[in-house]
């Protein structure tokens, strides 16, 4: 009896969206999640008792293909320039399973941060970007 491959999460089953968008040609999408622990320690002691948890800082990088009409600019995602990043604009993106809809993680008041452009002989123009992010919930990933 046939049966469906459904025991490894893969990224042709995943969709990304960006303050609502779905963002076409994504390469790569990474999620850095750090809670910079910090030892507790006493005076005389070398072993910590335990690590603390001092600030969450989640990091987002993405790779994508650059569109001619299509870019993180025209959606509103990507600065134009530095006037343009006092605006304060965040926004979330989600991680949706691409066969049920169901959301396997959001990541929550994204704030871009950086950027590049990667152009190539003879190869597609890339761009690389980073967001800081408030929150990341979901348990799907």
């Amino acid at each position: 009896m046939a049966t469906v491959n459904s025991n490894v999460q893969s990224g042709n089953r995943i969709v990304l969206t960006f303050d609502s968008n779905v963002i076409g040609f994504a390469q790569s999408f990474t999620l850095n999640e750090d809670y910079s622990p910090e030892p507790a320690l006493g005076i005389g002691d070398i072993a910590p008792l335990e690590y603390v948890p001092t600030m969450a800082r989640y990091q987002v990088h993405v790779q994508k293909m650059v569109m001619q009409k299509e870019t993180l600019r025209t959606y509103g995602i990507q600065f134009e320039n530095a006037n343009d990043a006092l605006s304060g604009r965040v926004f979330d993106i989600l991680i949706l399973d691409k066969l049920t809809g169901d959301m396997l993680k959001k990541i929550g008041g994204c704030t871009y941060a950086s950027g590049n452009v990667e152009l190539r002989k003879n190869a597609i123009v890339m761009s690389t970007v980073s967001f800081f992010a408030l929150s990341v919930s979901g348990a799907g990933l």
